[in-house]
């Protein structure tokens, strides 16, 4: 995802936290169906795309995908998107696509 100038986003992570916007997958795709994953009863990470960080060290940047542990971090919905603030630590990889 690009951020845009159209895009508003007042959400600033602070400290080693970084906001993230998940990236929804192509098999769970919105719909009016209820999904039960076959890995139900397993965590999963789940990929998500860097939107803002905080004022610690980080090994990526804004617009850097990352993998991240499913029930890590803080949920949030802003301009009717939801967004997930993790600790570092909640971060298990950096993905090259």
């Amino acid at each position: 995802m690009t951020i845009t100038k159209t895009m508003i986003i007042n959400i600033q992570p602070i400290g080693s936290r970084l906001l993230v916007k998940p990236i929804e997958d192509d098999k769970q795709a919105k719909s009016s169906l209820i999904v039960i994953p076959d890995t139900i009863g397993k965590e999963t990470p789940t990929k998500g795309t860097v939107i803002a960080l905080g004022d610690g060290k980080f090994p990526f940047k804004v617009n850097d995908k990352v993998l991240y542990s499913k029930y890590g971090g803080t949920e949030l919905k802003e301009n009717d998107i939801v967004y997930k603030i993790l600790n570092l630590d909640d971060v298990i990889a950096l993905l090259h696509e």
